[in-house]
């Protein structure tokens, strides 16, 4: 996702750019996802990346959770990049001109100086090639200004070289169903931690308080629902997020049921093989929704 070091004029905002408000039924408590994904460059050597379909997965992984407290964004940047710029749609290669870690550090401010955002949090995620290292950049401009910016957490994907496309979403998946599978909430200094760990990557959380600034998971994962060993509790929490939401629903204890009817929770219904299908996955599937599914009382 990256070359080592590209030309460009004042950057655009690019076409894929987007908002996505992946919780929108949770009152005040709504994660907004904010996406800045290129997916073609016109320079021959900055290949063409297929970003969209990791900014839909991580989506879907942050929509069963809300925010502590709400209003509360995940800027996600992917594409090529060096350690002094990130790159845009009119980059050329090699890398020496484009977004720089001023303009990130900016970017950060201004939004946690706005006044709509008071008492809100903002997790920047820098997902290209070499963002190691231009992550400690951005971390010492706002170091450097500590009245700029608060209660941020800024994360980068790869370590001083390249990095592979889909690594942040396989560390989020991983992180939230297997690190913490059955915390309600989520500090998000550790939640960071995780992440950087598994990636290799730069994780700033000084202005983060885990007690205070958390992710909040909506629907328990398997393992919070059910006991089994971990290897079964993969396999079903892999099966019952492929489920449409009513069906989800079934999997929760009682009490949680309640709650997430009461706020109306909305979720994204993935493609999944209807449960009639003779397949042999689509039947270790079925057995092993039936072994954990809670029996009802008559």
């Amino acid at each position: 996702m990256t070359t080592p070091d590209a030309d460009t004029p004042s950057y655009p905002v690019p076409v894929d750019a987007g908002r996505r408000m992946v919780d929108p039924a949770h009152d005040g408590g709504g994660v907004e996802l904010f996406p800045v994904n290129f997916t073609s460059y016109q320079h021959d050597l900055l290949p063409d990346l297929d970003t969209e379909t990791h900014v839909r997965a991580i989506a879907d992984l942050l929509a069963p959770t809300a925010s502590s407290p709400g209003g509360n964004t995940v800027l996600y940047w992917v594409g090529h990049g060096s350690a002094r710029h990130l790159a845009h749609h009119q980059t050329r290669s090699p890398i020496t001109c484009g977004v720089t870690p001023r303009d990130i550090a900016e970017a950060i401010g201004i939004r946690q100086r706005h006044p709509a955002n008071d008492g809100s949090w903002a997790v920047v995620v820098l997902d290209a090639g070499f963002s190691k290292n231009f992550a400690r950049a951005v971390h010492s401009e706002l170091f450097a200004h500590p009245d700029e910016a608060v209660r941020y957490l800024l994360l980068s994907t790869a370590a001083e070289g390249y990095t592979e496309l889909g690594a942040f979403t396989q560390a989020l998946d991983q992180a939230l169903h297997t690190t913490f599978p059955i915390q309600r909430a989520i500090g998000l200094s550790a939640l960071g931690r995780a992440l950087a760990s598994r990636l290799g990557g730069f994780v700033d959380d000084l202005t983060i308080d885990d007690n205070r600034d958390q992710l909040v998971r909506l629907i328990p994962t398997a393992a919070a629902a059910v006991s089994a060993p971990l290897d079964e509790l993969a396999e079903l929490q892999s099966v019952i997020d492929q489920l449409p939401v009513d069906e989800q629903r079934h999997f929760l204890p009682k009490g949680v049921r309640c709650r997430t009817r009461r706020i109306g929770l909305v979720l994204p219904r993935p493609h999944h093989p209807t449960r009639r299908d003779p397949s042999l996955a689509a039947h270790r599937h079925q057995r092993c929704l039936d072994r954990h599914r809670p029996r009802r009382r008559r």
